[in-house]
């Protein structure tokens, strides 16, 4: 509620020309294209934008790349992942956890055919 999601192409220019950045906290790239997000983050950059950026790599040696173009923080996509289904997994294990996922979701009972 309150946010704002844009879903397009990231090396497309006049994306961040049609885009509005003055009121912009945050912008998070979370495409799997390693030249998407250099050109991403250059293009906020060149447009003057001085909100953080985000973004996430699969390779160590794309980290530094994504910096250097203007992110100022990087996630490695599996390793993140692999934390939170580790966390999610430990908070449904918690009986006494008042997470959603305290709980395994119930099947269905099984429904017999009926004869026609």
């Amino acid at each position: 509620e309150g946010r704002r999601v844009v879903y397009a192409d990231a090396e497309d220019p006049l994306l961040w020309h049609r885009l509005h950045l003055d009121k912009v906290k945050v912008i998070m790239l979370a495409v799997p294209d390693l030249e998407a997000k250099v050109v991403a983050s250059e293009q906020l950059r060149r447009r003057g934008y001085t909100g953080l950026i985000s973004a996430t790599y699969v390779w160590p040696e794309e980290r530094q790349s994504i910096l250097d173009a203007g992110a100022d923080v990087t996630y490695n996509y599996f390793a993140e992942a692999g934390v939170g289904l580790a966390t999610d997994t430990f908070e449904a294990l918690a009986p006494d956890s008042k997470s959603r996922l305290n709980k395994r979701p119930q099947k269905p009972a099984a429904v017999e055919p009926t004869a026609p």
